[in-house]
């Protein structure tokens, strides 16, 4: 559970991150208003196009491997956003952030179904939910 909510931390902190540096990112390649704002709506494209699939892949394939895949593509993602220099590979990676984020919620629903019993599952959603806020 605690782990869980680590997972959504990295990811939430990647997520809102953006916003923060955008700033800095649209001085360093020169963005226009328009591309900061393109910029700003690739990540939750990416999020909406995969929420839904990757909820069907974990209810298949189970949580784990669904969640792995979330967690270590954020930690590519944000090594690797430190080194592009361009706007258009810069709106394909915050893409991809999202699309490889999405099935971040659904994947936690199948592991604290599949992992925690019914008389414990509202508190476990609730510290795992911690993380979003923190």
């Amino acid at each position: 559970v605690i782990l869980l909510c680590c997972a959504r931390l990295a990811c939430q902190a990647s997520r809102l991150s953006l916003g923060a540096m955008m700033p800095l990112i649209a001085a360093e390649l020169k963005l226009s208003t328009s591309q900061k704002a393109s910029l700003l709506s690739a990540f939750p494209l990416g999020y909406l196009l995969s929420q839904v699939a990757g909820g069907a892949a974990a209810d298949r394939c189970g949580g784990k491997p669904i969640m792995s895949v979330v967690v270590l593509s954020t930690g590519v993602g944000t090594v690797v956003c430190a080194c592009l220099q361009s706007f258009a590979s810069m709106w394909a990676v915050v893409f991809l952030f999202g699309f490889f984020q999405g099935p971040l919620f659904p994947a936690t629903g199948v592991l604290l179904t599949r992992w925690i019993p019914s008389q414990e599952r509202a508190s476990a959603t609730a510290i795992v939910d911690l993380g979003n806020p923190l």
